[in-house]
């Protein structure tokens, strides 16, 4: 039997934000914010018109909480993102960007990488990503990408335009 954690919801202006908690005492928060965009909807219209700005952030709620693979955290996640297609529909985009402020960006690249292709649901998505290296010192990598469910009929377009969207978004950040 598939282990998931109960969920906490929080809708508001067509932002999207669940919690849950883990066995190891670790709070997960999942978001989805619409706005987050806003500004570059009309160079980016088919990516951002329906495209949220999807985290993941974990707390540890304990001093030395200890961190191991929970397949109940994968499952949960995907199932939140399943609830999403479903209040917001199968055009929808989901935008998301590793946290680099730690330097763990690739660690986080890798693991939500094998949670998408561990999922049950992964056959229903397709999720594409980069990872951008900004030459600069100290040079910066950057890990960004979308998901979207595979039934989008503008897949092609919606890959041009998030390869566009990725260097723009990374090229006004290292400026």
């Amino acid at each position: 039997m598939k282990k998931y954690y109960s969920i906490r919801e929080e809708h508001s202006d067509g932002n999207y934000t669940y919690s849950f908690i883990t066995d190891s005492n670790i709070l997960y928060s999942i978001a989805f914010d619409l706005s987050v965009y806003d500004e570059y909807l009309e160079q980016f219209p088919l990516l951002l018109h329906n495209g949220y700005a999807f985290s993941i952030f974990s707390h540890e709620t304990a001093i030395g909480t200890k961190r191991k693979y929970d397949e109940g955290v994968r499952n949960t996640i995907f199932m939140i993102v399943d609830k999403q297609y479903t209040y917001c529909g199968d055009d929808t985009i989901l935008l998301f960007h590793c946290d680099h402020a730690d330097n763990k960006q690739r660690h986080r690249s890798i693991v939500f990488n094998t949670w998408y292709r561990e999922a049950d649901p992964a056959n229903e998505y397709v999720k594409e990503s980069l990872e951008i290296v900004v030459n600069q010192e100290p040079v910066q990598k950057h890990y960004l990408g979308y998901i979207t469910k595979r039934t989008n009929s503008q897949i092609v377009q919606l890959e041009e335009e998030f390869d566009r969207f990725s260097y723009f978004m990374i090229g006004a950040k290292s400026v």
